[in-house]
């Protein structure tokens, strides 16, 4: 798993009188560091040594924010366009449906006329 997929961020604590680092998918940990710079990298590998622990115990670990958000997207996405593609089908099942019963002839541009 990328550990850079997670999302980070750093805040002034007034009540420690440090910058705390922090991970949305991780809430229960955190790292105080003198500077911002510090306050990330410290979260990271706060974050990094987690991820170690739960695979060496065969621990489920949390999905990126990022990633879940782009599934669901995604599975949204491709569950519109079933739906449109079912419907242009069933569109055309009843255009060809009542051809048949009307004897019609389809009248479909075969690209050979001149557009006007």
């Amino acid at each position: 798993m990328n550990l850079d997929f997670y999302t980070y961020r750093v805040n002034w604590s007034p009540e420690d009188g440090e910058y705390v680092g922090l991970c949305v998918e991780w809430p229960s940990l955190s790292w105080l560091a003198e500077s911002q710079e510090m306050a990330l990298a410290g979260i990271g590998q706060v974050v990094a040594s987690a991820v170690a622990d739960m695979q060496v115990n065969g621990e489920e670990i949390p999905t990126p924010v990022l990633v879940e958000q782009l599934s669901k997207s995604t599975a949204r996405a491709n569950t519109a366009i079933d739906e449109a593609l079912a419907f242009v089908e069933t569109s055309n099942n009843r255009i060809a449906e009542i051809e048949r019963k009307t004897n019609c002839e389809p009248n479909w541009p075969t690209g050979k006329e001149g557009h006007r």
